[in-house]
């Protein structure tokens, strides 16, 4: 019997060592967020001189990068931190020329390259330390649900009887057509409960707010402020 139970032990031990070990699986690290600029540079220059404002900037390349500007200190609590966020678009391989006054930091000794990838991104954290932005944090194609937020204006122009108007398609890079997005309505004027319903939509990298007129009449619902969120676990 003993012999038995050492035989058992034995296969056991043999078979811990032979499966394969399981990869650490990192924390979704919560990244600066607030106000959104959205910078499109087809080539050349591009600009995230918002900071002050504008603590998240978001470059969606549509060309390669050969030179861009950072300023602005974040009123962010504990540090002034601000969220980069390099987008590739539907053809990828867009290159990132970094500015001088974008450095590396103890924890990021060096500047990673952006991912070449179609529709792939990168968010970069980023710290004001004198006239510097340091690089603190570096996370590629990282989820965003729970994290997204921005607003938008409605379009405030008629929408037909059975009919629906999209709105101004907004970057949210790593959302996807199987995502969930919202769309919702900070105040609900009087021509918004005449027909009017909103739902979203999302797409590659990006999503659309669609008013939905259900009414047997054309509507013009007023121009109002729409929360746009991604949520979490989706």
């Amino acid at each position: 019997m003993n012999r038995f139970f050492k035989t058992i032990a034995a296969l056991l031990f043999g078979i811990s060592f032979a499966l394969p070990a399981m990869a650490a699986v990192p924390a979704n690290p919560q990244v600066p967020w607030g106000t959104i600029s959205v910078q499109t540079p087809s080539a050349g220059a591009a600009t995230c001189t918002t900071f002050a404002t504008a603590p998240v900037c978001i470059l969606n390349l549509t060309g390669n990068l050969s030179s861009l500007t950072i300023s602005g200190t974040p009123a962010t609590a504990g540090g002034a931190y601000a969220t980069l966020i390099f987008m590739q678009d539907g053809t990828g391989s867009r290159t990132f020329t970094a500015p001088t006054n974008l450095t590396t930091s103890t924890s990021i000794p060096t500047l990673p390259a952006i991912p070449s990838t179609a529709n792939q991104f990168t968010v970069w954290v980023v710290q004001k330390v004198g006239s510097n932005y340091q690089v603190v944090g570096t996370y590629d194609n990282l989820n965003l649900s729970g994290t997204f937020l921005t607003t938008q204006t409605s379009n405030g122009t008629a929408v037909d009887h059975i009919a629906a108007q999209a709105q101004p398609t907004i970057v949210v890079p790593g959302m996807s057509a199987s995502s969930t997005c919202l769309c919702q309505a900070q105040t609900l004027p009087s021509t918004w409960l005449t027909g009017i319903t909103l739902t979203c939509l999302p797409e590659t990298n990006a999503v659309q707010c669609v008013e939905i007129n259900a009414s047997g009449a054309t509507i013009t619902p007023t121009v109002i402020t729409l929360t746009v969120t991604w949520p979490a676990n989706f």
